[in-house]
């Protein structure tokens, strides 16, 4: 983000904050369906349709067993310690997308439209907190404990580790739950209550500001082919002009 987002007027701050994120939201999206496409692919060579994926065997008993390459049995590896899951059923049900209106709406809730200091200084869009043992270099004291803004690489990286966060941590496991039956953004803004210590309260400012901002017309976006171009990079397809 430009560093004099917070002295923006709102109305060019929440269209550069939106035209920044969108990309970086899309593109990480895309990332986690490619994932889960490989994990299908995979599953689909097994003889019978496992229930849970058990690697007490060694890599090359369990291959032989099942039929998968070294490297297959690699990904399948990572990708339960990544999503801290075993079981088929869990796995599908964490290695899915969010909506980019829950994305958007939560980056900029958390974020004060990427004016705050985490943002602008650590690329902290979501809030994310890690906690620390000492205080030496703590941001501030929640229920006692020290803690400190996490800090990324990137505004992509950013978004990465909030989608993985949503997908893996077991208090928003009702929000997984609920993305089973809709991909609603305000349906599944009521499995965040836990997100904040304001509970109900954080999820009502949530669906308002969806609301406000009609975030969900950017649900219609797609990310376009370039072309087959080397170092084309993407761009972004949609059913009418970003706001």
């Amino acid at each position: 983000f430009p560093g004099d987002m917070p002295s923006l007027d709102a109305a060019t701050q929440k269209k550069a904050f939106l035209h920044v994120l969108l990309p970086a939201a899309m593109i990480a999206l895309s990332e986690v369906e490619e994932e889960r496409a490989a994990f299908e692919k995979i599953l689909a060579k097994f003889a019978h349709p496992p229930k849970r994926l058990d690697f007490g065997l060694s890599k090359e008993d369990y291959g032989r067993l099942v039929g998968l390459s070294p490297n297959e049995l690699f990904f399948l590896q990572n990708l339960c310690r990544k999503y801290r899951a075993y079981e088929v059923a869990d796995l599908r049900r964490r290695i899915s997308p969010v909506p980019v209106s829950l994305i958007m709406a939560q980056g900029a809730l958390e974020s004060s439209w990427g004016g705050s200091r985490f943002s602008l200084e650590r690329n902290n869009l979501f809030g994310v907190l890690t906690w620390n043992k000492t205080e030496r270099l703590s941001d501030g004291r929640e229920d006692g404990k020290a803690y400190s803004g996490a800090a990324y690489a990137s505004l992509l990286d950013s978004v990465r580790a909030y989608i993985l966060m949503i997908n893996r941590v077991p208090a928003y496991k009702e929000l997984r739950e609920i993305r089973e039956a809709s991909m609603d953004s305000l349906a599944l803004a009521h499995g965040l209550h836990q997100y904040s210590n304001r509970g109900t309260d954080y999820v009502t400012d949530l669906t308002q500001l969806i609301k406000a901002n009609d975030l969900q017309i950017y649900d219609q976006c797609i990310l376009a082919s370039n072309g087959g171009v080397p170092g084309g990079g993407v761009r972004l397809a949609s059913l009418g002009n970003l706001r």
